[in-house]
């Protein structure tokens, strides 16, 4: 189990601010806090399974103002089986909070899922694979003051297929 509590200030934080009609430049001229908590339990048995669970918790303040793109809360579960066996996998899961936007909405909530599976097939030669966003959950994340859209919608299901030879 560990826990931690945190009480952050920042002057001078670096931003990118809209400069003319078309224009940004990166300046440095907001003040930020942040404070909040964070825990996480991790299990690891006898037979190498770990798992762990975690949340965090964190009120970000820009100029006095919520601060753009950062979520209240985020929790975040995982489990896996050694990799050092010859089959093995993981699945992680994390559920973030919504996120202000530079127009003042709010993003949705947005539960993923990861999931990776490996296989060991002789001493250097491995196959792996890495699902990510494994049920196509649609979500967006807040654009910046670069972009025309105010939420920028993001990846669905991914595949990542890896063939990997190391040499000894």
């Amino acid at each position: 189990l560990s826990a931690a509590l945190f009480d952050q200030n920042m002057t001078d934080l670096i931003r990118l601010q809209p400069v003319g009609d078309h224009g940004v430049q990166f300046q440095n001229r907001n003040e930020m806090t942040s404070r909040g908590f964070a825990l996480q339990v991790d299990s690891r048995r006898n037979d190498g399974v770990w798992s762990y669970a975690s949340y965090s918790w964190s009120r970000a303040r820009e100029m006095d103002e919520a601060m753009v793109n950062s979520p209240l809360y985020l929790v975040k579960a995982g489990i896996s089986t050694p990799t050092s066996a010859q089959v093995y996998g993981g699945l992680e899961m994390q559920y973030e909070a919504p996120r202000l936007t530079y127009a003042g909405r709010r993003t949705e909530a947005a539960l993923l899922t990861n999931l990776n599976l490996g296989w060991a097939i002789t001493g250097p030669v491995a196959l792996s694979l890495t699902v990510t966003n494994l049920f196509d959950t649609a979500y967006a994340t807040p654009g910046g003051v670069e972009h025309k859209q105010d939420t920028i919608v993001q990846d669905g299901r991914s595949f990542l297929v890896r063939l990997k030879w190391e040499s000894r």
